[in-house]
């Protein structure tokens, strides 16, 4: 202890604990730390009474003794917990894990009789063996005088019954709806009698399952991802089927939820300071036993804690201003990307089931679940926060925590607010449309009618090029529909309604009468569409049912040209020159480089369209020119990606360099998801780019729901022309129009950050 100054701190912290049990206990987590550096040791005290200290101290003694024979030189806390994972009970890694189990075991409190829960486990044992394999496990403990403690028996027969669940699963020879029904058959077994027993060998089955998912990497080969993904597949699909059997068990579940709830608590104080355990196993039992923080507000701390270590890397990320690729998170660690989903998957998973929102914002959850484009997940999130917003369950103090409804009603609402914007921003419409539809009363209202606006944009540009007209009319009424039923909702809010969503100035003016209305944009967007398609007859015919003006003639439209460059920033305002041609060829875009890489500063942004991969169109700005690059034409051909990456790609990377995004976050999504040629992607990093919005935000809060056309509007004088914006990226050649947009989004990033950080430049 004394060779470390952080454990000379930890024992003043602890220094009244004198007797001599809790000073074992002590030196047990000094040495269990090793294993797991930045174990929260005050933590695990705080939730374990002086009566259960001997079993920590045992498993944390006997832990350290076993880092003894294994390479712990590691000192990184995601690696703490990964030897102490396994799959099978003949591998090497299965002793720690049986340690693990065998050590959370006893910090049980109030455990029923433990020798009859064995019994259970045996009988369950003994449905799923030969009697040859059962004879090799009596033999094995009679072998082993040491293991003759009849806890550690209990957590070793616990991994086979877990171990064989997973070989039901990875069974080649049974069929889907075969592996279930033998899954749920098994779990049966486990709940043949109504007893604390067998409550108790069910959740140590569930916690043997937790211990089984891997959390960290493995081969590149083939043949062993495919391995990993099947020993990762398994202990979920076993524990979701005793979830499922459980949770129909009324009688079983209701009387077993007192000993389910004292194993599941001393599981997530260990997951608060260990990833050795699968979170979505323990979501699995927690939903099976209807378990969250209305039956106990202490879960609510506890939950939130094992999110917070899990996600404690991108917790982190999430508050820079710097964009941080996923992948350099955790270079140093071999699979580090499939490792983030598989963590962030889990711990959304158990947020969205125990709600720790006392505790927890779900805002940056949000954000975490966009990044890995976890929308259904994320959706779950938000109800789960504006659920325990509007409870009527009082929720009491927590800790030293208070649940004010009222803050975390408004997070909730920010949270649904922030997953419809992203969606809209990332161009996907439809979905936006459906998640405002779904989370109307969590928050979906400020956003319905803008979400509606660009989905019908979005289908009538598709219908228009399919020539599909008939259904023009029927998005049309969409929207103005969309627009009464808000403004019907507001009205009975004025009298005395308790909602409260807050429309910003765009919602506002889309509800408005006046010419940027929704109702009045979609009708002008479609006689547009039908104009420029030489629908002359229908966009007559749409006109004459909206009761509209229209007439096709020169005269007209170049008055409604000159309307829209009087409202709207034009090129002209921006930059001298010609509108840019779209660079197909790697010579093209080394020449165009090569007069733009001096500059300070650089802007960017992409296009695509919603059914396709990847980005259609990159925008590179420099202050006086922008490029326009063709993505899908460079990257198809190994010159082109040599060319890509030794331009704009290490400019993107560089540490030297400023690159301006407008929440550009998917905009680099859908650049790394453009297929690429070559087996080395062309974007390889980008820490020099910078997010423009969060920036704004920061500076002047009321733009931090603006868009760029309203945040361009407020620094520049002018708003984008935002009508190109669900344009058909992926045809060629690209319109005037089309260029002018594009170039303009990556142009107006320079602008704004010019005006926002002006002694940067």
């Amino acid at each position: 202890a004394h060779s470390n100054s952080s454990n000379i701190a930890f024992l003043g912290n602890i220094k009244h604990l004198v007797d001599k049990t809790m000073q074992r206990l002590a030196l047990g987590i000094l040495s269990f730390s090793r294993l797991i550096p930045s174990l929260n040791c005050l933590t695990v005290i705080q939730y374990h009474t002086p009566t259960r200290a001997r079993h920590l101290s045992s498993i944390a003694t006997k832990l350290a003794s076993h880092s003894s024979h294994h390479d712990m030189t590691s000192t990184n806390p995601v690696d703490g917990g990964s030897h102490l994972n396994g799959f099978s009970s003949g591998n090497d890694n299965t002793a720690p894990m049986e340690e693990t189990l065998f050590g959370l075991l006893g910090c049980v409190a109030d455990k029923p009789d433990v020798e009859s829960a064995l019994n259970v486990l045996k009988s369950v044992m003994a449905t799923a063996s030969t009697n040859v394999e059962m004879e090799e496990v009596e033999q094995q403990e009679n072998d082993n005088n040491h293991e003759s403690n009849i806890e550690r028996r209990f957590a070793q027969h616990a991994i086979l019954v877990a171990e064989s669940m997973c070989e039901i699963v990875n069974d080649a020879n049974l069929h889907k709806k075969e592996r279930w029904q033998t899954l749920q058959k098994r779990a049966e077994v486990l709940q043949s009698d109504v007893s604390e027993a067998n409550v108790l060998a069910i959740s140590m089955v569930f916690g043997a399952l937790s211990l089984f998912s891997p959390e960290t990497g493995g081969s590149s080969s083939n043949n062993n991802n495919k391995k990993n993904e099947e020993s990762q597949s398994g202990p979920k699909a076993a524990a979701s089927a005793m979830s499922s059997t459980t949770s129909r068990n009324k009688n079983f579940r209701h009387k077993g939820r007192m000993v389910a709830n004292n194993v599941l608590k001393s599981f997530l104080v260990h997951s608060s300071c260990s990833d050795t355990i699968n979170l979505t196993i323990l979501t699995h039992f927690a939903k099976a036993f209807k378990i969250n923080h209305e039956q106990d507000p202490q879960y609510s701390e506890l939950a939130a804690n094992a999110i917070r270590y899990s996600l404690r890397h991108d917790l982190e990320d999430c508050t820079s201003t710097v964009l941080v690729d996923p992948a350099e998170i955790m270079s140093t660690i071999a699979n580090a990307e499939e490792m983030k989903k598989q963590r962030v998957s889990s711990a959304l998973a158990l947020a969205s089931q125990m709600g720790p929102w006392p505790m927890l914002s779900p805002v940056p959850l949000i954000d975490i679940a966009i990044e890995l484009d976890y929308w259904h997940t994320a959706e779950q999130v938000c109800v789960s926060s504006y659920k325990a917003a509007t409870s009527k369950v009082e929720v009491p103090i927590v800790g030293a925590i208070q649940f004010n409804k009222e803050e975390r009603l408004e997070e909730a609402i920010k949270a649904t607010e922030a997953l419809i914007y992203t969606a809209m921003d990332a161009r996907l419409f439809r979905l936006a449309d459906n998640m405002a539809t779904k989370l109307y009363e969590q928050g979906g209202q400020s956003k319905y009618v803008e979400a509606r606006l660009y989905h019908a944009f979005d289908t009538i540009t598709k219908v228009v090029h399919k020539r599909q007209l008939p259904i023009i009319e029927r998005q049309v009424d969409r929207v103005d529909k969309s627009v009464e039923k808000v403004k019907s909702d507001l009205a009975k809010d004025e009298g005395g309604g308790n909602n409260k969503q807050v429309l910003d100035e765009t919602q506002v003016l889309l509800l408005s009468d006046e010419t940027d209305s929704a109702r009045k944009q979609i009708r002008r967007f479609a006689l547009n569409k039908l104009t420029e398609a030489g629908e002359a007859a229908a966009a007559h015919r749409l006109a004459a049912i909206y009761d509209m003006e229209y007439v096709y003639d020169e005269k007209t439209i170049l008055e409604a040209a000159a309307e829209r460059r009087r409202r709207y920033l034009q090129w002209e305002e921006c930059l001298n020159g010609g509108i840019p041609n779209v660079l197909s060829e790697p010579q093209e875009l080394r020449i165009a480089f090569d007069r733009i890489r001096n500059d300070a500063v650089f802007g960017i942004d992409a296009e695509w369209d919603e059914e396709t991969t990847g980005a259609g169109l990159f925008q590179f700005s420099g202050r006086n020119e922008v490029l326009l690059i063709d993505i899908p034409a460079l990257s198809s051909t190994e010159e082109g990606v040599k060319a890509l990456s030794e331009t704009v790609g290490a400019l993107m990377n560089s540490s030297e360099a400023t690159v301006v995004g407008f929440s550009p976050r998917q905009d680099l999504s859908r650049l790394r998801a453009s297929k690429c040629v070559s087996n080395d992607h062309w974007l390889s990093g980008t820490r020099a780019v910078v997010d423009a919005q969060r920036i704004a935000g920061e500076k002047e809060p009321k733009l931090r729901k603006l868009g760029l056309a309203r945040v361009c509007q407020h620094y520049l004088g002018k708003p984008l022309d935002k009508a190109e914006q669900c344009s058909m990226w992926s045809s060629r050649p690209l319109s005037e129009n089309q260029r002018v947009y594009a170039a303009l989004d990556a142009w107006t990033c320079v602008a704004i950050y010019e005006k926002l950080c002006p002694e940067r430049q």
